[in-house]
């Protein structure tokens, strides 16, 4: 619990008794506890905790990479919802072959992004929806992200490429020419 914490401020835990603290560690470890590499988990809840509670919990868990805070605060945004508190501890884990926890905190171990946020509470259908959504964000990043150095490497071969050849241009019109 004091990694999953540590560097979360004073404003993000506000309000939250140990006994939330524990709730929030529990359902974040069953949700982060099996992960087969080159996945993500998620888990979209329905307003887990106390009676009269009028949020539920969004956890998501994947290898620790850019974009992943903006993409998954733009879906639920696109889903009406507003997020009540964010909480995103880096962590380093090792994992067994089957994707469960074996060591955590080692600094020489991978890092794993595991994003905590209490979101207005919406309907089954909602999250469902919800559910649906930040399993394809979290695919569209890792697939963008896991492709950039590829993209710059032609975007760059094609600049060059355009930069050595450049398209003939109709002087008195502008318009490119074919070329024979």
């Amino acid at each position: 619990r004091a990694q999953l914490f540590a560097s979360a401020s004073e404003s993000e835990l506000e309000g939250l008794a140990d006994a939330d603290l524990a709730r929030l560690a529990d359902l974040d470890f069953a949700t982060f506890a099996i992960r087969p590499a080159g996945t993500h988990r998620l888990h979209v809840g329905a307003g887990e905790g106390e009676a009269g509670h009028r949020h539920m919990a969004v956890v998501l868990n994947t290898d620790d990479m850019p974009f992943l805070v903006d993409s998954a605060t733009a879906a639920i945004g696109a889903q009406g919802l507003e997020i009540r508190r964010l909480i995103h501890p880096i962590l380093a884990v090792r994992r067994d072959a089957a994707g469960r926890v074996t060591r955590l905190g080692n600094p020489e171990d991978p890092r794993e992004s595991l994003i905590l946020m209490d979101v207005d509470r919406a309907p089954a259908r909602k999250r469902a929806a919800l559910a649906r959504q930040l399993d394809l964000v979290y695919g569209d990043v890792r697939n963008a992200v896991g492709d950039w150095q590829l993209m710059l490497t032609e975007l760059r071969g094609a600049a060059r490429a355009l930069n050595d050849n450049p398209p003939l241009r109709d002087p008195a019109t502008f318009r490119l020419i074919g070329r024979p």
